[in-house]
């Protein structure tokens, strides 16, 4: 036994020397902020479609995708399958759905070293116990062949405390898996259905805000819901809704007194709208507040208006309004 305790003993010490190496490395790349998705079958066509939506051409097949927020920007980073990089530089009011895509599903690149780092305190916590334990049946002075026996229960203790760790990784893994392919295949369905909707009469013309989600027939906005031609409210009407709404002082969550306006403080400005057909999780996650929303929201085709603080360009207000009715379904914020 001595000579195992030599071994671990060892071995713990270079696991505390790497401790704070990693820490600090895991601090640095924190801060650099920088993370990666991995373009696959499953998500390649959502994120192509996010990148021609934003104008963004590509010089290559795609291997990966990253970002790294900047002040007042953000930083669009491109892996290519033939190993070439590029980047590009973004406004912070351009490609909010992209960039919210890549914050929630990408990889930092501190990732692997995080997983050591777990391991490490892992390891750590393990020979403190061991130690302990082995101390302690050392003390009440037993029997040799009792300490091998108590060994053996500390081993199998040891071995399930990392069993149970593992297994609970993989189920997690495994469900923010299936959530991350269920929203893919979602918005995929979602373009697919919009994409093959066609203009019946020749005064018809389609309209894109993020995709092709409505068209326009003799002044009037319609939109496929559920396999129907609906008429819908005007983009126009949901930022006029959305104007109005934002006075009211519950939406003053700043320390300052914000003035939003979804089009600028002339209306001279283009709007950034896009037309929900149902509260997706980068919408809920980032932009969605509980205390705004309201107990119909539920199943409803609904305009996003996003409304910038006069007084403050990295702060927004997002107002939800349905599309069928102009109801105000709830609102959301976001701050850099």
């Amino acid at each position: 036994m001595n000579k195992i305790n030599k071994i671990l003993k060892k071995l713990m010490i270079i696991d505390v020397i790497l401790i704070p190496i990693c820490v600090v490395v895991l601090l640095f790349l924190s801060f650099r902020g920088r993370a990666y998705v991995t373009v696959n079958e499953k998500n390649e066509e959502y994120i192509l479609h996010m990148l021609s939506s934003n104008g963004i051409e590509l010089e290559g097949s795609l291997k990966k995708i990253g970002y790294m927020q900047g002040l007042g920007d953000w930083y669009l980073f491109f892996e290519y399958t033939n190993g070439e990089k590029d980047q590009t530089l973004l406004d912070d009011g351009d490609g909010r759905e992209l960039y919210a895509f890549l914050k929630e599903e990408g990889i930092s690149d501190g990732y692997i070293l995080a997983v050591i780092l777990k391991y490490e305190l892992l390891y750590l916590l393990i020979y403190v116990i061991y130690i302990t334990c082995y101390s302690i049946n050392k003390k009440i002075n037993i029997k040799e062949k009792d300490i091998n026996i108590k060994d053996r229960y500390i081993w199998l203790i040891i071995l399930l405390i990392i069993l149970l760790i593992s297994l609970f990784e993989v189920i997690l893994f495994k469900k923010n898996t299936i959530n991350i392919n269920n929203n893919n295949e979602v918005n995929l369905n979602i373009i697919a259905q919009n994409s093959t909707s066609e203009a019946t009469n020749e005064t018809n013309s389609i309209n894109d805000i993020e995709n092709e989600k409505y068209f326009v027939r003799d002044g009037k906005y319609y939109a496929v819901i559920n396999g129907k031609e609906t008429n819908i409210i005007s983009e126009e009407e949901a930022c006029d809704i959305a104007d109005e709404e934002s006075k009211k002082e519950k939406y003053q969550y700043q320390g300052w007194h914000s003035e939003f306006y979804s089009r600028g403080k002339n209306k001279n400005d283009e709007p950034a709208a896009d037309l929900l057909f149902e509260l997706d999780d980068i919408n809920r996650i980032y932009y969605w507040e509980e205390q705004w929303k309201t107990d119909k929201y539920k199943g409803q085709v609904m305009w996003q208006i996003r409304l910038f603080d006069e007084n403050d360009a990295l702060t927004s207000l997002y107002i939800y309004v349905d599309a069928i009715n102009g109801d105000i379904l709830g609102a959301g914020k976001s701050s850099d």
